[in-house]
């Protein structure tokens, strides 16, 4: 039996593309145990805003812009 740290090692050495399809392999086996329910109203929800953000309802802020107000508020 290989330790999780021997199996990191390999994981490591391989292909882009194929750590890609193994993270996405590890997730998946994990969001088997979620509940479905949640993740399909997150998945709505993400669709809904990415529509609203298209017809020009709500904007997007600058990545940088969110996470300096986020240092801001957890720095007090």
């Amino acid at each position: 039996m290989h330790t999780a740290d021997e199996i990191l090692q390999a994981a490591l050495t391989l292909p882009e593309k194929t750590r890609l399809t193994l993270i996405e392999e590890l997730f998946n086996s994990l969001r088997k145990g979620w509940r479905q329910d949640v993740w399909d109203r997150w998945a709505t929800e993400a669709e809904e805003r990415i529509l609203a953000f298209e017809r020009g309802e709500i904007e997007a802020i600058p990545g940088e812009e969110v996470m300096a107000e986020l240092r801001a508020r957890h720095a007090s």
